[in-house]
């Protein structure tokens, strides 16, 4: 069991968390796991803090802006 498969199995309980409090499957954008590759303490990789769940909930008019941003682009 390696620290990739520790990280996105964090990540999928996170979401089907989310899904069993009501939040539609197609709502999720994205799951992604990190592992050791984006610590918060650098200079401690096993302080609790490196093993964190982060959750960006976006409104309909930010997904809008975001998606003209990328059209213009």
């Amino acid at each position: 069991y390696t620290n990739w498969e520790l990280s996105a199995d964090r990540a999928n309980s996170a979401r089907r968390l989310l899904e069993l409090s009501g939040i539609r499957p197609g709502q999720i954008v994205s799951v992604r796991g990190y592992a050791d590759q984006s610590l918060k303490i650098v200079n401690n990789p096993e302080d609790p803090s490196n093993r964190r769940v982060a959750i960006i909930v976006l409104n309909e008019e930010y997904q809008k802006h975001i998606k003209n941003i990328s059209i213009e682009s």
